[in-house]
């Protein structure tokens, strides 16, 4: 795996504080979406390299927003505990499983450890 050199944890924390640093406690959907997706890339510049291809950070964010919209909507519509943990464990392991299929077998392990 070389996607080019990994930000720092210092970098990376600096550039996430920078991000959110004037943003509104509850921004307008098209602003959340637009910082979830910079955040995305910022992991994958930590994790992976920031020359990981577009092409990929656009197939993994694709898999990001699909599974976002299901965690959420799970959550607020769980009935007990119990249906709340089962529904979302479900789909972790789908999500999981997306970004697997996408990722090779040490870049999934560089962004997400020994899961």
């Amino acid at each position: 795996m070389n996607h080019g050199p990994l930000l720092t944890r210092q970098e990376y924390e600096r550039h996430i504080v920078a991000l959110y640093h004037d943003v509104p406690p509850s921004p307008p959907p098209d602003r959340q979406r637009a910082l979830a997706r910079q955040e995305l890339d910022l992991l994958i510049d930590h994790r992976l390299g920031i020359h990981f291809p577009n092409e990929r950070r656009d197939a993994l964010w694709q898999v990001h927003q699909r599974y976002q919209g299901s965690l959420l909507r799970s959550m607020a519509f769980a009935i007990s505990h119990r249906l709340m943990n089962l529904r979302l464990n479900w789909l972790s392991r789908r999500f999981l499983r997306a970004y697997r299929a996408l990722l090779s077998e040490e870049e999934f392990h560089a962004l997400f450890g020994n899961i």
